[in-house]
């Protein structure tokens, strides 16, 4: 939710897709008791994140990573204002003081991973993402490498199949021309179905049921 701002939602499954919620800037305030979306980077920092195996600050839950923030304001004002010594970082509990001096590089290692990149060099070109033709042997050979065994039937029995009818005409023509044909798992349900059916042959009439 770092990633929140006036032009960016995020949209968030809670249980599933009947239960989801859609973030603005509000409601990550109301979330996180005030912070907003880029203070979100310095509250896992402190806090961590197991899924993310974000370690955080340890001692250092959520309600005192949150005060910490708030009070404040970032990671680096935090560990300024305790090499300073100012009145706030004095009015800090030992114990807590002692977390956080104790852990300050595992803090800011912990800051580095909960961002999110924003400034990678990607040459993006929307049209180059559209899919259509592609060589089914040498994906086939690529799934097989790394083992994904249960995607190669998944596969559509016809490369070009998000082509089709969209080349006026004389494609609409080739199509009629070159039907799809059935996939290797539908034949072989098929076949299989054809298998269960039992033939009762009579001496004059011939019934399947």
């Amino acid at each position: 939710m770092q990633l929140v701002d006036k032009n960016s939602k995020v949209y968030i499954l809670r249980k599933g897709v009947k239960d989801t919620i859609l973030y603005d800037e509000e409601k990550v305030k109301e979330k996180y008791q005030g912070l907003i979306p880029e203070q979100l980077i310095d509250f896992k920092a402190l806090r961590g994140d197991p899924s993310d195996n974000i370690p955080g600050v340890l001692g250092v839950g959520e309600k005192t990573a949150i005060d910490l923030i708030k009070k404040f304001g970032s990671l680096e004002n935090l560990y300024q204002e305790l090499k300073d010594n100012t009145e706030k970082a004095r009015e800090m509990k030992q114990s807590l003081r002692k977390k956080l001096l104790d852990c300050k590089e595992q803090a800011y290692v912990s800051q580095m991973l909960a961002e999110i990149k924003e400034d990678v060099p990607i040459e993006f070109d929307l049209k180059k993402c559209s899919w259509g033709e592609y060589d089914k042997e040498k994906i086939i050979q690529i799934f097989k490498k790394y083992e994904f065994q249960t995607l190669i039937s998944r596969l559509p029995a016809r490369p070009n199949f998000a082509k089709q009818n969209l080349g006026g005409p004389e494609k609409e023509k080739k199509d009629k021309d070159d039907p799809i044909k059935p996939s290797t798992t539908f034949q072989e349900n098929n076949l299989d179905k054809q298998a269960k059916q039992k033939v009762v042959r009579g001496k004059n009439n011939l019934s399947l049921w």
